[in-house]
């Protein structure tokens, strides 16, 4: 059955069971590659989808060798096949001997194999797809608010004297503006924490993951929208930080440890 691959945010494919096997042999793919094939319910790393069963068979004339009749395992940055007694534990992973530093390094840098896994299947949303999506939800909260304001001074009526009432438009005022704040509060968070993105995201098919991969708490979408406050002072900086991120965090992500992927 024919498999594909995941290679730098693009799926390839379908290629044989013996092109696979090349395409790693020659390095062009390694353990935490993902791949798929029919039948399969999810995308999964190489050397979880592909483990080495059994060891190769012995040659009729010679019999069987010692290191032939050890069992073999993948590395899991490189995905080649390992004799499992020479494998090495780190931390999650199971390495070679040649790959040992370069997993202890992702694990210094903070990189969990989790996210690792999550960044190869998905790509990071850039700065202006970003934008458009923060227009659209500022259009539709702006729509929100206005009307709310529209109806509370149809409540008011019309006020002849407004020196008589300034106290009472003050206090108007002030529920209309805490109003407003919960209904930012609550769009922002609830969407993000429920379906993954605000509206403006949906339309556009992004989402909001944290950097396990999995969707924001309420209380973390909360924090993140209370983040971009600081993002927006000054100059909106924070924001702009996403066009020069190597994960496409704006500040907010960045304190929130999220991040805005394509779906």
């Amino acid at each position: 059955m024919d498999w594909y691959y995941s290679d730098g945010g693009r799926q390839f494919g379908p290629v044989t069971h013996a092109e696979l096997d090349e395409l790693v042999a020659s390095g062009r793919i390694g353990g935490r590659t993902l791949i798929w094939q029919t039948g399969m319910e999810t995308w999964l790393p190489l050397f979880a989808a592909l483990p080495i069963a059994s060891p190769p068979r012995a040659n009729a004339d010679t019999g069987p060798s010692s290191d032939q009749c050890e069992d073999l395992s993948r590395c899991s940055e490189c995905g080649n096949p390992i004799r499992s007694a020479d494998l090495l534990d780190v931390r999650e992973m199971c390495v070679c001997a040649s790959c040992k530093d370069i997993a202890i390094q992702r694990l210094r840098e903070g990189v969990t194999v989790a996210s690792e896994r999550h960044d190869q299947r998905h790509r990071y949303a850039g700065f202006w797809i970003r934008f458009v999506a923060w227009l659209i939800d500022g259009f539709i909260v702006g729509a929100m608010t206005s009307a709310l304001e529209w109806a509370f001074k149809r409540a008011l009526g019309p006020v002849p004297d407004p020196e008589a009432v300034a106290g009472r438009l003050f206090l108007l005022s002030g529920i209309v503006f805490a109003l407003e704040l919960v209904i930012a509060l609550q769009y922002a968070s609830w969407f993000v924490a429920e379906k993954g993105a605000t509206p403006g995201k949906l339309l556009l098919s992004l989402e909001v993951i944290c950097v396990n991969g999995d969707r924001p708490s309420y209380e973390r979408a909360l924090a993140r929208y209370l983040a971009t406050w600081l993002s927006a002072v000054p100059l909106f900086l924070g924001y702009i930080m996403a066009g020069f991120d190597d994960e496409k965090r704006a500040l907010h992500d960045r304190i929130c440890d999220t991040r805005v992927i394509r779906r």
